[in-house]
């Protein structure tokens, strides 16, 4: 309602013509027929423009307050409804998962025990069978195959015999007499020799079956280990995706409860003025101007009913103004009904983002040997091997044709050699894709394919802002953020040389333009600030900013991929597949930039891998950047670090910014500097070129 147009004129017109029928009623002394009709017509005045239109403003006010107070009510209301719905449904799905990843683990842990106790039963039976099978080999060795069996020399035998005086029968006897006593010998050793073939076949075969069986039992642990990874890798990304969703919306709350509050406040005051009708849509002002106007016309509406009714202008006295009369009236006059109700802001309600943890993986189970506890008992291949043992190696006519006759192996003995020392060095390039192997175990990570590829000294840190709830601060490499101020980081290892060094994206901390810059560079360390445009004051709060450095060259990722790490001098951009041009923006329109810039720049192509162990991922967003907010997901990573450039499709000067960063997502947006004669309304949609390192 325009309270101005529909009040405030007629106010004006009855002030008026009523001051004109107190002349006239003062001058006659009394009211007059011609005074009587025109006191009637401000009457009717009164009763159909002026009230009317004062209790509609009124009405107006009230309507404009609970409307604007609805707003937040409504951001209230719908940051209860997701609390209800949506987060509460997926901290009900991550307990489902966690709960069935708690009882795969727990059914884990209950395989590798049986697994470890069928190895230690295996090693046992191993131990027992190669003893056994170790000393039926030593009972009876021969050429044949088991070595030499005794010899019984029966040299008394032919010297008993008196050929001259015995018969050959006689001697045959004499002789016979003289083995008699040996046949018990050689039976009780036959009969030993059976028992330990007997125990030696019956260990192999309880050997083979617990070989088995612990083979079967590993089988089953890994393909348990990998379905408590899978569930594990479920509930993370889910869990990730929860996380950032209450940021999101706990982000999207707070920001429409300030718009809101602020909107609010406009409308309830303090006003910002106190003219009549003034202080554009604060109603505070406006209903004490409405009041102020009711009781005018209302004592005014009095005084008219006073004076129609045979009221008098003077007192008894004479000459006065009937004083008394006005303050009867203004007594009887209520404005209550024209107060407004301004609804109390509610509390806040508190904001907080779950922690919702992660399920750390499983590890497979690995065989450990048991080969060590063999008894070498045979030094050289024989005709037929025992089953209970491993055959041994071959020696070097294995590699050839076998000779018809196994060489000739004595009986096991006990000696004692003097060796050397061994100087053993074992290493592993580690296929960092496979679940087969601990990755933090491995002396060398990344794997070896048929190019053997020299080592590449990447670094990635990050100046962390510790206000930002985004980052793990005790994670950080260097805490603290950056600011105007140069900054100096070391290099956890020194360089051969100057590395090149990238600057990432800043975070939107503050709100002033800004870039990154690298001011003092050597092998062992960089200096880093950033810079404000001219048209501002050059000084800037704490922000987030991530660096990497490598030295310059064509590198290659773990999986052989070619990249370049470089720098160009350059005072003036597109991409292709074998170069690019860059350009650099004057702060002000109608300037162009003087002198010239180093610009540091990493070339690799779009994909994902991983650079000396480090995750990485490339990627290149739709042309669609402007100065509105974008989302972008990536791969989840641990620590990411954000490197960015864009296209210059848009003619303003312009740089990209950065916030909301997750494991796998984060926000960008194209930011210009308005003080410098830009309108921060990017006239183009650009490209950006991503990439996100593994910190």
């Amino acid at each position: 309602v325009d309270v101005a147009s529909h009040v405030d004129s007629p106010v004006a017109a009855l002030k008026q013509q009523f001051s004109a029928v107190e002349e006239q009623i003062k001058s006659a002394g009394q009211v007059t027929p011609g005074v009587y009709s025109t006191v009637k017509k401000l009457q009717k005045m009164v009763e159909s423009i002026i009230e009317p239109a004062i209790l509609e403003s009124h009405a107006a006010d009230q309507l404009l307050v609970l409307t604007v107070f609805r707003e937040i009510i409504s951001c209230d209301a719908q940051y209860k409804k997701f609390l209800a719905g949506d987060k509460s449904k997926a901290q009900a799905a991550l307990k489902s998962v966690k709960t069935e990843w708690t009882h795969c683990g727990g059914s884990v842990e209950e395989l590798k025990q049986k697994y470890a106790e069928c190895l230690d039963n295996r090693d046992v039976l191993v131990r027992h069978n190669n003893t056994i099978c170790c000393q039926e080999y030593a009972v009876c060795s021969s050429p044949s195959g088991y070595g030499d069996c005794e010899v019984v020399k029966l040299e008394s035998g032919f010297a008993g015999c008196n050929y001259k005086d015995m018969t050959g029968e006689e001697c045959f006897a004499h002789a016979k007499s003289l083995v008699a006593p040996l046949e018990g010998y050689f039976a009780s050793q036959d009969k030993k020799y059976e028992a330990l073939r007997f125990e030696c076949a019956k260990f192999t075969a309880a050997t083979k079956a617990k070989v088995a069986e612990c083979a079967y039992l590993q089988e089953a642990v890994n393909a348990k280990v990998t379905q408590a990874n899978e569930q594990a890798e479920e509930f993370n990304e889910a869990a990730e995706h929860t996380e950032a969703n209450c940021r999101t919306a706990c982000s999207d709350y707070k920001e429409c409860r300030a718009k809101t509050i602020s909107a609010y406040q406009k409308v309830v005051g303090p006003c910002e003025t106190t003219s009549s009708y003034g202080g554009g849509d604060c109603v505070k002002n406006r209903e004490n101007d409405r009041k102020s106007e009711w009781e005018a016309t209302q004592t005014i509406a009095c005084l008219l009913k006073h004076y129609c009714t045979g009221g008098k202008f003077e007192d008894a006295t004479g000459g006065k103004f009937e004083d008394e009369q006005v303050e009867n009236c203004k007594a009887s006059i209520d404005s209550y009904h024209l107060a407004v109700t301004y609804p109390k802001v509610p509390e806040e309600m508190p904001c907080e983002i779950p922690d919702c943890g992660r399920c750390p993986g499983c590890d497979e189970c690995v065989d450990r040997p048991y080969y060590q506890y063999e008894t070498p008992c045979y030094g050289s291949a024989l005709e037929e091997v025992p089953v209970c043992m491993e055959e041994p190696e071959c020696p070097e006519w294995c590699d050839g044709e076998k000779p018809t006759t196994a060489p000739t192996t004595a009986a096991p003995t006990t000696t004692t050699t003097t060796r050397a020392a061994v100087h053993l060095e074992v290493g592993q390039y580690t296929d960092s894709r496979s679940g087969t192997f601990e990755k933090d175990k491995e002396l060398n990570e990344g794997g070896i394919n048929a190019t053997t590829r020299a080592a590449v000294h990447l670094e990635v840190g990050q100046y962390t802002d510790s206000r930002s709830g985004t980052f793990e601060k005790d994670k950080e490499l260097n805490e603290g953020g950056i600011t105007h101020a140069p900054k100096t980081q070391t290099f956890s290892k020194a360089f051969t040389q100057k590395p090149v060094v990238l600057a990432g994206v800043v975070t939107m901390d503050g709100g002033h333009p800004v870039v990154p810059s690298v001011e003092g560079l050597t092998a062992t360390s960089a200096t880093m600030r950033l810079h404000e445009p001219e048209c501002y004051d050059d000084w800037h709060t704490t922000e987030t900013l991530a660096w990497t450095a490598m030295e310059a060259g064509i590198h290659e990722t773990d999986a052989g991929v070619k990249f370049e790490m470089g720098s160009a001098l350059v005072s003036g951009g597109k991409v292709t597949s074998t170069g690019f041009e860059v350009l650099l923006e004057a702060a002000k329109k109608n300037e162009h930039v003087k002198g010239s810039e180093t610009v540091g720049f990493m070339a690799i192509p779009a994909g994902d891998g991983t650079i000396a162990g480090r995750k990485y991922h490339a990627r290149l967003t739709p042309t669609e950047m402007t100065e509105a907010w974008r989302t972008y997901s990536f791969p989840a990573t641990s620590n990411p670090r954000v490197f960015a450039g864009m296209t210059h499709n848009g003619g303003d000067t312009a740089n990209l910014r950065m916030k909301g960063l997750t494991g796998s997502s984060l926000q960008f947006r194209v930011h210009e500097p308005s003080k410098c004669g830009w309108d921060d309304k990017h006239p183009g949609k650009e490209q950006v070129h991503l990439v996100v390192l593994e910190g």
